[in-house]
C-alpha cells in the first residue's frame, strides 16, 4: 500500500483508489496504455495481518477459512517467507537477512510467472 494506492507486488503496477493504473514500471515507456486500464474493487477481509480479497460474484462470497498453521500467531508475529537459496527470494544477494519483505503466500503463489522468464 502506498499513499497513491496499491502497488502490485509482482510487477509493480500502481492502482489508485479510483481503480486507475498510475504506474507500470515493467512496461515499455512506463506503460503507454495505462490510462485505459481500470481495476474493479472487491470486498476485502483482514486475518492474520493479511488482506484477503474475494474476486467473485457478491452473492456467492464464501466464509474465509482459517489456516491452521497461522491460528496461533501472536499479534506482532509477522508472516514472512524465508529463502534458503542465497540472497533473498527476489534475487537481491546484497541483503544479508534471509527474510523477504512479503508474506509466505505471495512467495509461493507466483513461482511460474512468465514475466520473470
Amino acid at each position: 500500500m502506498e499513499d497513491q494506492g496499491i502497488r502490485c507486488s509482482y510487477h509493480g503496477w500502481l492502482i489508485d483508489t479510483q481503480g486507475r493504473c498510475r504506474d507500470q514500471p515493467c512496461e515499455p515507456d512506463g506503460g503507454t496504455r495505462r490510462a485505459e486500464i481500470r481495476h474493479p474493487s472487491y470486498p476485502v477481509r483482514e486475518r492474520y495481518g493479511l488482506l484477503f480479497a474475494y474476486l467473485g460474484p457478491s452473492a456467492k462470497i464464501p466464509m474465509l477459512p482459517p489456516f491452521d498453521n497461522l491460528e496461533n500467531l501472536k499479534p506482532v508475529e509477522p508472516v514472512f517467507a524465508r529463502c534458503s537459496v542465497g540472497g533473498t527470494g527476489y534475487g537481491d544477494a546484497a541483503v544479508d537477512e534471509p527474510a523477504v519483505p512479503y508474506n509466505w503466500f505471495q512467495f509461493c503463489e507466483n513461482n511460474a510467472d512468465p514475466h520473470y522468464v
